[in-house]
């Protein structure tokens, strides 16, 4: 669970930045470069503590049936994956789903709503940033954008 994430397992996820600090301090690294290699690991430890927190949440498991709105749901039988489109990459977020048959449409999804996830693959922050940029930009000039500041591809269709 993310809440017995111990001082070891925090050091070990940090001890690659700080790897990476020290070896820029040897070869007396530009500022900028450091910044830059900075910037890039700090979003990797953002995405695997993402993905921790989405783990800690479980996979949505109620049980074989569950009951919703007077109508009994039955459990899918393997995982279903929902992309996530972070502002620190992209995560697949395995869960349950309950509908009323297999093969149906999924009318209750447990670590959807516990999470509160948006309908859509992007998260609400690089959405409100994407829609931000393509205020003032062209739809392909924001997604460069996002590019070259998150280190995120992202489809002109999706801004």
């Amino acid at each position: 669970m993310l809440a017995e994430l111990s001082v070891t397992e925090f050091g070990n996820a940090l001890r690659p930045i700080v790897d990476f600090l020290e070896a820029c301090l040897c070869e007396s690294k530009r500022l900028d470069e450091v910044e830059r290699g900075l910037h890039e690991r700090l979003r990797e430890l953002g995405l695997g503590l993402l993905d921790d927190y989405v783990k800690a949440a479980g996979d949505g498991d109620r049980g074989a049936t569950v009951r919703r709105n007077g109508r009994e749901l039955k459990r899918s039988q393997k995982l279903h994956v929902k992309k996530y489109h972070s502002i620190f990459g992209l995560l697949k977020i395995s869960r349950y789903v309950y509908c009323a048959r297999e093969k149906q449409a999924a009318e209750y999804i447990p670590t959807d709503e516990h999470l509160k996830l948006p309908a859509e693959e992007q998260s609400y922050v690089l959405e409100d940033w994407s829609q931000r940029l393509t205020t003032n930009q062209p739809y392909a000039e924001a997604r460069d954008i996002l590019r070259e500041l998150l280190g995120i591809e992202i489809r002109v269709r999706a801004l």
